[in-house]
């Protein structure tokens, strides 16, 4: 039984039932999570997060799309269309460091999924943070969760 479908489950929850009040993160290989959430449950999550690493979808086998950034893009954005969303329906963060195994793979992605500029839109609902000398590490995972956190759930504006 859902929330929806018991009203006194309801009343005691804290945050609203919808997609607009959650979140997914992954770091690493929990960022590739991430991303397969950001294909296949929109209907779930408003916010997503993955953090080093790249998509590694290709729309075929789902596994070689990391290493060909523009396929990978076009495997998003194709995503989000055929799910049914505009650039006005998620938010999107990505955060890797210039000393991150992932950071060619997870830049590379990022400036290919800017060329849809009808929904990837920097500064309205997606966002790219890079941190000098950040490693693959859960110290550098938590600097960008740390200046990740604050807009989430439209608390401040996505920079």
């Amino acid at each position: 039984m859902t929330a929806q479908e018991n009203p006194e489950k309801e009343k005691c929850r804290i945050l609203p039932d919808s997609r607009e009040h959650r979140a997914i993160a992954g770091f690493s290989l929990g960022g590739t999570a991430a991303w397969y959430a950001f294909i296949q449950k929109m209907d779930y999550f408003c916010w997503f997060l993955p953090i080093s690493e790249a998509s590694w979808d290709d729309g075929e086998s789902g596994l070689f799309g990391i290493w060909d950034s523009d396929l990978s893009a076009k495997v998003l954005y194709d995503a989000v269309k055929e799910q049914g969303y505009t650039a006005d329906d998620f938010y999107l963060f990505v955060a890797t460091g210039t000393e991150d195994v992932a950071f060619e793979v997870a830049t590379e992605q990022m400036k290919s999924l800017l060329e849809y500029d009808d929904v990837f839109i920097t500064g309205k609902n997606t966002s790219c943070s890079m941190m000098n000398g950040g490693k693959h590490s859960m110290s550098a995972m938590n600097t960008y969760l740390y200046h990740i956190f604050p807009a989430l759930f439209g608390n401040s504006e996505i920079e």
